[in-house]
């Protein structure tokens, strides 16, 4: 039976196919309607908030934090748990991103951070643009992934919303291993929607990467420890 394993294929480990699984999008947004919409114009308010009043950044992740919630478990637990048993599991990583949007609502925003306008970037496609890929790739519209109900939107936005922040990994991290995840399911299930998880982690490590170098390049420069006064 062991030695059978290498003949499975990625698709024959999941339990359901496309249909199945842009459908409970549809169903999420059906079932719990007007709340959808309901967040979708919060965080459209948010996000001219925010261009408007940078430092009320926290605000914003307050926001986040109740929209991971209800991706967790209206999502997870209540809509994607009928076609994929671990479902319930995956919510945690939106319960954590919640925690960490709140823990970084507690400190003061950075100012200007080299890849704020990046992340405001990435927050407008979450908000605005991530919605239409039903009709780009014929579909309904009402299996649209809309912020706040939907995880890669929500995930992308928390990233977007990370890149402004004091301590930007604590909620980069749970998104990114989301992203990971919906990367791979929606590959195996043939959907080239995939290149939307796949593109937001590789700028995340494009971005990751920038920075580690640039730190070392800032540590790696000679410094005096001789104050200008006295060397002269």
């Amino acid at each position: 039976m062991i030695s059978e394993w290498w003949t499975y294929s990625p698709s024959d480990l999941l339990a359901f196919g496309p249909d199945a699984y842009w459908h409970v999008f549809e169903t999420a947004n059906r079932t719990y309607w007007p709340l959808p919409l309901i967040l979708l114009v919060a965080w459209i308010a948010a996000l001219i908030w925010l261009q408007q009043r940078p430092d009320r950044r926290r605000f914003v992740l307050v926001l986040l934090s109740v929209s991971a919630v209800c991706v967790g478990f209206i999502y997870f637990v209540e809509s994607y748990q009928q076609i994929n048993w671990a479902a319930s599991n995956l919510a945690i990583l939106f319960y954590a991103l919640a925690l960490a949007a709140v823990f970084l609502a507690a400190f003061p925003s950075p100012g200007k951070t080299r890849w704020k306008s990046v992340g405001l970037g990435m927050l407008v496609y979450a908000v605005f643009l991530h919605p239409f890929w039903p009709l780009v790739s014929g579909r309904s519209i009402d299996e649209a992934e809309l912020i706040g109900l939907a995880p890669d939107p929500t995930a992308i936005g928390a990233i977007g919303l990370a890149l402004g922040t004091r301590f930007p990994v604590v909620l980069i991290a749970p998104a990114a291993v989301w992203l990971a995840i919906s990367a791979m399911t929606l590959s195996t299930l043939g959907e080239v929607q995939a290149i939307v998880p796949i593109s937001a982690l590789f700028l995340c490590a494009v971005l990751l990467t920038l920075t580690v170098s640039r730190r070392w390049r800032h540590q790696g420069k000679p410094q005096s420890d001789t104050p200008a006064a006295d060397r002269n």
